[in-house]
């Protein structure tokens, strides 16, 4: 029963991309057009999310849902710059090193997840709900 709030974060969103993209991009151009991307992205996401907080009583969990996460990516972003650094690393062609860094960083953050403790096993499980 909540059309009504994501529609009128919708509306606000567009007057306000409206707004910014006639005083900004004349000025700043396609990156000012990308930094109205992100402030109109980050708006939208906040109203929604804030509004299901309060519609939900669910409580932020920071730890969980932001530092533990956090943690994880970095972890995962150190390693594969490290073994990106090696010297094999370094003789290989750039997309085999590209392909091969990002498939690795992606398993090394699930592997980091699973170690703070933001996955397990049974959020795989299949439910009947």
């Amino acid at each position: 029963g909540e059309q009504m709030s994501s529609l009128r974060h919708s509306i606000l969103d567009s007057a306000v991309r409206v707004v910014l993209i006639l005083a900004v991009v004349p000025r700043f151009g396609m990156n000012g057009f990308l930094g109205i991307m992100v402030i109109s992205n980050l708006l939208t996401s906040s109203l929604n999310t804030s509004r299901l907080f309060r519609v939900t009583a669910i409580r932020f969990q920071w730890s969980a849902w932001v530092f533990r996460p956090l943690l994880s990516v970095a972890f995962a972003a150190v390693v594969t710059n490290a073994l990106l650094r090696l010297p094999i690393c370094q003789t290989m062609n750039g997309i085999i090193v590209t392909a091969t860094g990002t498939i690795g960083m992606c398993f090394l953050y699930v592997f980091a997840l699973f170690l703070t403790g933001c996955l397990r096993l049974s959020d795989f499980k299949k439910t009947n709900a």
